[in-house]
């Protein structure tokens, strides 16, 4: 039987700040490297700053890059095809839907594994519930009949996970969280700043808008400000507001959330699981969110985050947490101890391992 081997497929650049994408594939692929020989398939090119900063990554994987943007998604599998017959490997994961193509790719007899970050038919739907136009829309029936090319599907969240497994196919769901990583901050005793860590992907971009326009110019508290960090900037450029500051991608996570006092999430639809919500509840710090912002982890409600389901609601709850140090703290303490126990890497990607390893 041969030796396992991982060939990882994403098109993240993960070895940069940016993204909540880029960021769950730094987490799959520091875990998985380390217990797998692994082989990273990166769909796009490297520049020399690009090599010297993989090479400060301590991960123990050879990178491969499939070059420039092909013409067309054949000689994106072509190129694909010819770089995994280098390293045979025993089982390939892809990430995310998008890519789902490239199974066309995978060597025959490879355990086909999809890291499945979110579902584009729930995202269509959560979308048309606002009115708004998918940014691609899917249904279920088309979603499931490329899905169940795979062997192994990883669920972000549980959700997602019990959706996928009811549907009785050939391919198995398990259940594979994004960690996070407990860094907890000083809780200072007053509120002055509240913000969120997010990219200008445009479920982040539209509940910032719809937060300052509906929530922001109701909050109680005297002389609060926003801070925002992140690429999330580039959708309100050329923009002033007062007492909201836009800061861009830092090179330190943790030195962003050292910044704030309270995390907000205002996403209005989307799917999947918020990488941004577990980063707040990992850094110790309390979390006002939507309902669509705490999916994967709605029953963490009133205990390590708080769930607004109106702008009311939402403009209340900071409030409150604003006014109320005690209830702060407990909400941090809540949300460590949770990303502790069911959040660290172990306990999102152990079962991924096992099925790689076949055992």
């Amino acid at each position: 039987m041969p030796k396992p081997h991982l060939a990882h497929i994403t098109n993240s650049a993960f070895w940069r700040p940016g993204n909540g994408m880029w960021a769950r594939t730094r987490a799959l692929i520091s875990y998985l490297s380390a217990q797998i020989p692994t082989t990273i398939v990166y769909l796009g090119s490297l520049s020399s700053a690009d090599r010297q900063a993989l090479d400060t990554l301590s991960t123990r994987c050879r990178v491969m890059a499939t070059g420039r943007e092909p013409r067309s998604r054949e000689e994106m599998t072509i190129r694909v095809r010819t770089l995994l017959t280098r390293v045979s490997p025993t089982a390939c994961l892809i990430e995310n839907l998008d890519n789902a193509y490239l199974l066309d790719a995978l060597p025959a007899g490879a355990i086909r594994i999809l890291d499945c970050q979110d579902l584009l038919s729930q995202r269509t739907a959560s979308m048309a519930k606002l009115g708004l136009e998918p940014d691609r829309a899917m249904d279920e029936a088309t979603e499931r009949a490329v899905i169940e090319r795979f062997d192994l599907v990883a669920a972000i969240q549980q959700e997602d996970f019990k959706r996928i497994n009811g549907w009785n196919g050939h391919a198995k769901a398990i259940l594979a969280p994004h960690p996070g990583r407990c860094q907890p901050m000083v809780l200072r005793p007053n509120v002055t700043r509240i913000g969120m860590v997010a990219s200008n992907f445009h479920p982040n971009v539209d509940g910032l808008n719809h937060f300052m326009q509906k929530v922001w110019p109701h909050l109680t508290t005297k002389d609060l400000q926003l801070h925002l960090y992140g690429n999330i900037a580039a959708g309100f450029r050329a923009i002033r507001f007062r007492n909201i500051h836009f800061h861009g991608i830092k090179p330190s996570l943790q030195g962003c959330y050292r910044q704030l006092d309270i995390v907000i999430n205002p996403v209005r639809y989307g799917s999947g699981l918020k990488i941004k919500s577990v980063e707040a509840l990992a850094h110790g710090l309390p979390l006002v969110t939507t309902r669509e912002g705490a999916r994967g982890l709605v029953h963490l409600d009133g205990k390590a985050l708080a769930i607004a389901d109106t702008d009311t609601d939402f403009a209340k709850a900071i409030d409150s947490l604003t006014n109320d140090r005690a209830s702060r703290g407990a909400m941090a303490s809540e949300g460590l101890a949770y990303v502790a126990q069911q959040l660290n890497p172990a306990a999102c990607f152990a079962e991924l391992t096992e099925q790689i390893l076949g055992e």
